[in-house]
């Protein structure tokens, strides 16, 4: 028996995490904004707080966004849908990411890939992939 009453969509992780890091960013560039607010008229030194504390939330965002792909990198590396060589390279950027929190820095500027060749294989072979069955 099917419901006619519109239900809302349940609540799971991903569309948590997708919001606390968007949360994040938004918070981030309302730091930079204010700097820029402030570049003409206040003082120096309040400026270099607002992009200290922009540089500050936009790591944070980008160690969430890390976390994120090593979670995506996994289920992709398990699934058997994708090819397991993408789930792999998913977490060596998700490690890129989080490795950029620390000094090594720009890491990320390399690991890039697999989140390039994630978006390339949805675009050809994503749509041929059979969906998955509820079991009743």
């Amino acid at each position: 028996m099917v419901s006619s009453e519109r239900q809302s969509p349940p609540t799971d992780g991903r569309s948590i995490s997708l919001k606390t890091m968007s949360g994040v960013f938004l918070v981030a560039l309302g730091r930079l904004l204010e700097a820029l607010r402030l570049l003409g008229t206040g003082p120096d030194e309040q400026v270099l707080l607002e992009i200290d504390a922009f540089t500050d939330l936009w790591g944070l965002g980008l160690g969430l966004f890390g976390c994120h792909l090593l979670v995506i990198g996994y289920l992709a590396y398990r699934s058997g849908y994708v090819p397991r060589v993408l789930g792999v390279l998913l977490a060596v950027a998700g490690l890129g990411y989080l490795a950029d929190l620390g000094p090594w820095s720009e890491i990320s500027t390399y690991t890039f890939i697999g989140e390039f060749l994630l978006a390339l294989w949805l675009v050809i072979r994503g749509r041929r992939v059979a969906p998955i069955r509820a079991m009743a």
